[in-house]
């Protein structure tokens, strides 16, 4: 994973920058979007995912 975040970084990532961040694929991020093991949040429909919730999710793996 890559260093915390610096105020030039987004606050909000999409699922496609939300997979490199994670080293997995678009496909598998939405699959875990969906089932509930990657939170995300929906702007007009569209999903955003947050750096505490890939970190939290990364934390869960490690468990």
């Amino acid at each position: 994973m890559s260093a915390p975040l610096s105020t030039d970084d987004p606050l909000l990532f999409t699922v496609r920058d939300a997979a490199r961040k994670l080293g997995l694929g678009k496909t598998k991020t939405y699959e875990l979007i969906n089932s509930g093991r990657l939170r995300s949040v929906r702007i007009d429909g569209c999903h955003r995912v947050t750096f505490a919730a890939l970190m939290a999710f990364v934390s869960e793996l490690e468990k």
